[in-house]
């Protein structure tokens, strides 16, 4: 599992950057924006610029303006969201050590856990509990990694419970089932993570347009591109499957279920999965190449983007 600093969640994190209904409902019904909501809008625009360390000092400045339930549960997943960057950075920089990072990543969790318990019904206190723990597991090692895999799947799938349409939590989901092995090891399945993953990117180009995400997370469609070429069906297959999976879908009972059958529901192209897959990071490249001013982020993505075109030509 990746993100744009070669960790879980930092992608999945400027994804999930809204803020919650429930905050909305508040500061719509008092008629004008808050202080609160004036500091969270704040902390996503230094989060969308990649400063967590401003961000956290800004987040100590809503924790004492805040004082609804809501408000601090606002607060707190955003404080484990930019903890989870923040040490991504860290460890990049080599400025922290893999200890440390652990013990920064268990801080951010306590925050997300925060956010489950202030606003139980909202969805983002979930997906960082997941992308925070699935990061410490991943720093702790493979085997650490295997063993809290099914702790970080039931809280993103809690998270996609209470928001269907969260696009991070998809993403996460499609990596889990991807990277994870099968069988009597674990839960992982090359099939499902596709259809998780064409959820995830659906989603997030349905976020743009609706100008919910500040820019285009190109790794959303690597990330898909990765999962096509482990499936590797050809085109055949892939019309059976799209027709088996249009009546798994009608019958799912979950949105997990629904992630899992969702090219049931969508266009698929007469190709081969690697032909789609090579298609896809071709068009990512293309698409990073021409951007004047690269974020770190996209400068990532574009490395691993090339990356795969060299490891799949």
């Amino acid at each position: 599992m990746r993100i744009p600093s070669g960790t879980i969640g930092a992608v999945a994190a400027r994804a999930a950057r809204r803020t919650g209904v429930a905050l909305a409902i508040l500061v719509l019904a008092a008629g004008t924006a808050s202080a609160v909501e004036e500091l969270l809008i704040e902390i996503d625009e230094l989060h969308d610029q990649e400063r967590p360390e401003e961000a956290l000092e800004v987040i100590d400045q809503a924790y004492r303006a805040a004082t609804a339930d809501v408000e601090r549960a606002e607060v707190s997943w955003r404080h484990a969201r930019s903890l989870l960057f923040l040490t991504d950075h860290q460890l990049a920089g080599e400025v922290i050590s893999e200890r440390e990072a652990r013990n920064q990543l268990e801080e951010a969790e306590e925050y997300a856990e925060e956010a489950m318990r202030l606003a139980p019904n909202a969805a983002e206190g979930y997906y960082w509990k997941a992308a925070t723990m699935g990061r410490r597991g991943q720093v702790r090692g493979v085997l650490s990694s295997l063993f809290m895999a099914g702790d970080v799947r039931d809280y993103a799938i809690d998270a996609i419970d209470r928001d269907p349409d969260m696009a991070a939590a998809y993403y996460l989901l499609g990596q889990l089932y991807r990277e994870l092995p099968g069988g009597f090891l674990s839960f992982g399945d090359d099939d499902y993570a596709v259809g998780l993953a064409r959820k995830a990117v659906d989603l997030h180009e349905e976020g743009l347009a609706a100008g919910d995400a500040p820019y285009r997370f190109y790794d959303f469609y690597t990330q898909l591109a990765m999962s096509l070429w482990e499936r590797d069906w050809d085109v055949a297959e892939r019309r059976e499957g799209q027709s088996e999976k249009q009546q798994e879908y009608a019958n799912a009972d979950s949105a997990l279920e629904r992630g899992f059958a969702y090219e049931g529901t969508v266009r698929i192209d007469p190709q081969d999965d690697r032909e789609e897959a090579r298609r896809l990071v071709n068009w990512v490249i293309e698409e990073l190449e021409a951007l004047d001013d690269r974020n770190t982020g996209q400068e990532l993505d574009l490395e691993d983007a090339r990356e795969l075109r060299d490891d799949w030509n």
